[in-house]
Protein backbone atom coordinates (compact mmCIF):
# COMPACT_ATOMS: atom_id res chain seq x y z
CA UNK A 1 0.00 0.00 0.00
CA UNK A 2 1.24 3.49 -1.03
CA UNK A 3 1.83 6.00 0.91
CA UNK A 4 -0.86 8.31 -0.50
CA UNK A 5 -3.22 5.02 0.06
CA UNK A 6 -2.39 4.71 3.66
CA UNK A 7 -3.13 8.46 4.29
CA UNK A 8 -6.63 8.27 2.58
CA UNK A 9 -6.83 5.28 4.93
CA UNK A 10 -6.14 7.27 7.81
CA UNK A 11 -8.69 9.82 6.49
CA UNK A 12 -11.49 7.37 6.45
CA UNK A 13 -10.87 6.09 9.95
CA UNK A 14 -10.88 9.61 11.19
CA UNK A 15 -13.96 10.40 8.89
CA UNK A 16 -15.79 7.04 10.50
CA UNK A 17 -14.99 7.56 13.96
CA UNK A 18 -15.68 11.48 14.08
CA UNK A 19 -18.48 11.08 11.19
CA UNK A 20 -20.26 7.75 13.11
CA UNK A 21 -21.65 9.51 16.11
CA UNK A 22 -25.29 9.88 16.15
CA UNK A 23 -25.66 13.64 15.83
CA UNK A 24 -23.22 13.27 12.31
CA UNK A 25 -24.08 10.65 9.92
CA UNK A 26 -26.11 7.11 10.48
CA UNK A 27 -23.77 5.20 8.21
CA UNK A 28 -20.87 5.15 6.56
CA UNK A 29 -18.89 2.24 4.25
CA UNK A 30 -15.58 2.12 2.59
CA UNK A 31 -15.55 0.37 -0.47
CA UNK A 32 -12.76 -1.66 -1.82
CA UNK A 33 -13.85 -3.07 -5.29
CA UNK A 34 -11.31 -4.93 -7.28
CA UNK A 35 -13.67 -5.74 -9.86
CA UNK A 36 -14.86 -2.84 -11.19
CA UNK A 37 -12.95 0.35 -11.37
CA UNK A 38 -14.04 3.92 -10.06
CA UNK A 39 -16.14 3.03 -7.51
CA UNK A 40 -16.00 6.16 -4.89
CA UNK A 41 -14.33 4.95 -1.41
CA UNK A 42 -17.30 5.52 0.60
CA UNK A 43 -21.02 5.09 0.19
CA UNK A 44 -22.84 7.35 3.04
CA UNK A 45 -26.41 8.13 4.27
CA UNK A 46 -26.87 10.89 5.98
CA UNK A 47 -28.77 12.06 8.88
CA UNK A 48 -31.67 13.33 7.01
CA UNK A 49 -31.62 10.16 4.68
CA UNK A 50 -29.40 11.83 1.86
CA UNK A 51 -27.65 8.73 0.15
CA UNK A 52 -24.55 9.34 -1.80
CA UNK A 53 -20.86 8.42 -2.65
CA UNK A 54 -17.94 10.29 -1.72
CA UNK A 55 -14.29 9.39 -3.42
CA UNK A 56 -11.42 10.57 -0.71
CA UNK A 57 -7.88 11.77 -2.02
CA UNK A 58 -5.08 12.67 0.33
CA UNK A 59 -1.85 14.98 -1.10
CA UNK A 60 1.21 15.07 1.89
CA UNK A 61 1.79 19.09 0.40
CA UNK A 62 0.99 21.57 -1.49
CA UNK A 63 3.11 22.74 -4.46
CA UNK A 64 5.80 25.25 -3.83
CA UNK A 65 4.55 28.08 -5.72
CA UNK A 66 0.98 29.04 -5.47
CA UNK A 67 0.32 29.64 -9.45
CA UNK A 68 1.72 25.20 -9.64
CA UNK A 69 -1.55 23.66 -10.74
CA UNK A 70 -2.18 20.89 -7.89
CA UNK A 71 -2.03 17.01 -9.26
CA UNK A 72 -3.46 14.40 -8.03
CA UNK A 73 -1.91 11.51 -9.83
CA UNK A 74 -4.17 8.71 -8.04
CA UNK A 75 -7.62 10.29 -9.34
CA UNK A 76 -8.03 8.21 -12.44
CA UNK A 77 -10.60 8.74 -15.03
CA UNK A 78 -12.71 6.02 -13.56
CA UNK A 79 -13.26 7.36 -10.30
CA UNK A 80 -13.82 11.09 -12.48
CA UNK A 81 -16.12 9.36 -14.70
CA UNK A 82 -18.09 7.28 -11.26
CA UNK A 83 -18.72 10.75 -9.78
CA UNK A 84 -20.17 11.95 -12.91
CA UNK A 85 -21.96 9.52 -14.29
CA UNK A 86 -24.50 9.04 -10.66
CA UNK A 87 -24.13 12.69 -10.55
CA UNK A 88 -25.57 13.47 -14.06
CA UNK A 89 -28.84 11.15 -13.12
CA UNK A 90 -28.94 13.45 -9.45
CA UNK A 91 -27.14 11.26 -6.98
CA UNK A 92 -25.06 12.79 -4.48
CA UNK A 93 -21.33 12.43 -5.53
CA UNK A 94 -18.56 13.93 -4.02
CA UNK A 95 -14.68 14.07 -3.83
CA UNK A 96 -12.97 15.27 -0.80
CA UNK A 97 -9.42 15.90 -0.66
CA UNK A 98 -6.89 16.71 1.70
CA UNK A 99 -3.56 18.44 1.14
CA UNK A 100 -1.75 19.30 4.75
CA UNK A 101 -4.29 20.71 7.01
CA UNK A 102 -6.49 21.86 4.50
CA UNK A 103 -9.93 19.58 3.57
CA UNK A 104 -11.82 20.56 0.46
CA UNK A 105 -15.58 19.25 -0.49
CA UNK A 106 -16.42 19.84 -4.16
CA UNK A 107 -19.79 18.19 -5.82
CA UNK A 108 -19.66 15.92 -8.98
CA UNK A 109 -19.21 18.70 -10.97
CA UNK A 110 -16.74 20.78 -9.57
CA UNK A 111 -14.56 17.31 -9.53
CA UNK A 112 -14.61 17.14 -13.15
CA UNK A 113 -11.90 20.31 -12.14
CA UNK A 114 -9.75 18.87 -9.97
CA UNK A 115 -6.21 18.11 -11.01
CA UNK A 116 -6.21 21.53 -13.55
CA UNK A 117 -6.69 23.93 -10.48
CA UNK A 118 -4.02 25.96 -8.32
CA UNK A 119 -4.46 26.61 -4.83
CA UNK A 120 -6.85 29.52 -4.97
CA UNK A 121 -8.87 27.57 -7.51
CA UNK A 122 -9.42 24.86 -5.79
CA UNK A 123 -10.69 26.97 -2.84
CA UNK A 124 -13.39 28.84 -5.71
CA UNK A 125 -14.44 25.43 -6.79
CA UNK A 126 -15.29 23.38 -3.60
CA UNK A 127 -18.63 23.59 -1.96
CA UNK A 128 -16.61 23.23 1.47
CA UNK A 129 -13.26 24.30 2.66
CA UNK A 130 -11.65 23.62 6.15
CA UNK A 131 -8.35 24.42 7.08
CA UNK A 132 -6.72 23.73 10.39
CA UNK A 133 -9.02 21.21 12.53
CA UNK A 134 -11.57 19.83 10.46
CA UNK A 135 -15.34 20.78 11.28
CA UNK A 136 -16.59 17.09 10.99
CA UNK A 137 -20.13 18.48 12.16
CA UNK A 138 -20.61 21.12 8.92
CA UNK A 139 -19.45 18.44 6.29
CA UNK A 140 -22.11 16.58 8.26
CA UNK A 141 -24.25 19.67 7.41
CA UNK A 142 -23.16 20.13 4.14
CA UNK A 143 -23.88 16.81 3.25
CA UNK A 144 -27.48 17.07 4.53
CA UNK A 145 -28.27 19.93 3.05
CA UNK A 146 -26.69 19.29 -0.65
CA UNK A 147 -30.20 18.58 -2.35
CA UNK A 148 -30.32 22.70 -2.30
CA UNK A 149 -27.37 24.52 -1.14
CA UNK A 150 -24.68 22.59 -3.48
CA UNK A 151 -22.79 24.65 -5.88
CA UNK A 152 -23.85 22.90 -9.49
Amino acid sequence: MGKDAMSEANMWQNMRVKMGKPKHWLEATRHEDKLQSGISDVSFITRKGIHGWMELKHLKEYPKRESTIIRIEHYTPEQRQFLRRKGKRGGYTFLFVQIERDYYLFDWHAAQNVGYLTRVGMVDAACGFWTGRMDWRDLGRKLDNCGWNMKI
